[in-house]
């Protein structure tokens, strides 16, 4: 069949088999072994279908033991070996119990050797988690600090000694821009500035099911670790005496933002408008430090858009946010250059009066945020809405601007 049909078709068929980098995430694993059967049964077919898919072979890899990450390794060594060229996504998945720890020896061995590499995925079985040796925990960054072109990151139950830990293996990863955690727990969060460091080039995080999910806001503000971050780092990041208060905010509200806690009947969604400042002229060799300040603060309750009529369960759910220490804080950000807080509750066009409604929230929230209403800066809106809103807004964004002085 191969020399009747021109290359250029022949390769059309082998691209339209290969699967797309973005159906990964719903393959399992019988799906994945049927895919690799129909290439295996392709590359059979004469020497240019096995040239043409061999590549394809390796895009998608699976490690779930030891020996896995070791027969990958030897395969690695060979000498005609196209693996380090071919593996695109790499999903790590620790399911059996009572062995030792054995996935951080990827990033040693295995992680520096695949150029091509996009995606990764680490999962532990939730009965066979297992704690990373102390002497490799500490240096996770350092081996992390070696992959170069990942762009997307899962990691799911997967512990960890502290979440400063946490912040300096993302940190390390420069290239990344999406990652997705679930089921993560840490010891330790830290109170102090020194220990919080940001991403680079991170743009999304979806967090659920962990132990807390406002700390994550840090990755998207915090200045990434290192000299070289003031020189690079293109996005807007804010001063260490700011990332404790924006932390607590956060905590504010952290009981509400993700809806996989029960009982939580209301969305919510907060925005970060940041000005970005140019560096100040510095004396000293190092590169001049740019932080940023707060302009606006949005947050966007969204009750169930179903309602007919205003449910007072609603009502306290909103009233039940500790807006008294909301205004305690957002008063540390007005001085740095916060000069609005926005309000924004969404209220279903199927509630015919809502006046009363409006009146009694407005009342009681002011009464609660003195300090935003003597600044002039507090405005609660109440716009209707029909249709359900797609849930693509994350429940923390961070939007940024520029702003030369």
């Amino acid at each position: 069949m191969a020399s009747t049909l021109p290359s250029e078709l022949l390769d059309r068929i082998v691209d339209f088999l290969a699967l797309d980098i973005g159906v990964f995430d719903s393959y399992g694993f019988q799906e994945m072994k049927r895919y690799k059967h129909t290439l295996g049964a392709c590359m059979l077919t004469c020497r240019y279908w096995w040239l043409r898919c061999r590549p394809h072979l390796f895009e998608y890899t699976i490690l779930r033991s030891p020996d896995d990450l070791d027969g990958l390794l030897s395969l690695l060594s060979s000498s005609d070996s196209i693996i380090s060229q071919s593996v695109r996504v790499l999903w790590v998945y620790e399911y059996k119990r009572n062995i030792a720890p054995w996935s951080h020896r990827i990033l040693l061995s295995l992680l520096p050797r695949l150029d091509r590499l996009e995606t990764i995925q680490y999962q532990n079985h939730p009965k066979a988690r297992t704690a990373v040796p102390p002497t490799v925990s500490r240096g996770l960054s350092a081996l992390y600090s070696n992959v170069r072109n990942v762009t997307s990151l899962t990691l799911s139950q997967q512990d960890f000694i502290s979440f400063s830990e946490f912040l300096h293996i993302i940190g390390a990863i420069r290239s990344l821009k999406a990652l997705t955690c679930d089921h993560l727990s840490w010891k330790k969060t830290p109170a102090n500035p020194s220990m919080i460091c940001g991403a680079w080039e991170l743009e999304r995080i979806s967090a659920s099911l962990c132990k807390e999910h406002w700390p994550f806001i840090w990755l998207l503000i915090a200045r990434p670790k290192g000299k070289a971050a003031s020189a690079m780092i293109t996005r807007a990041v804010i001063g260490p005496e700011d990332l404790l208060t924006v932390g607590e905010l956060a905590r504010s509200f952290n009981s509400h933002i993700y809806m996989e806690l029960p009982g939580s009947i209301i969305k919510t969604t907060l925005e970060f408008s940041l000005f970005q400042s140019a560096p100040s002229p510095s004396n000293s060799s190092d590169p001049p430090l740019s932080f940023s300040s707060f302009q606006n603060f949005v947050v966007q309750m969204d009750p169930p858009v179903s309602q007919l009529e205003w449910d007072e369960a609603i009502k306290q759910e909103i009233l039940s946010y500790d807006w008294k220490r909301i205004d305690s804080l957002l008063q540390l950000l007005v001085r740095p250059g916060l000069s609005s807080v926005t309000i924004r509750i969404n209220l279903s066009v199927f509630i015919n009066d809502t006046k009363p409604l409006m009146e009694a929230l407005t009342q009681e929230i002011q009464a609660c945020m003195p300090h935003m209403q003597r600044e002039n800066g507090l405005e609660l809106i109440f716009p209707k809405r029909q249709a359900p809103q797609i849930d693509e807004t994350p429940a923390i964004h961070v939007r940024t601007q520029a702003i030369h002085t």
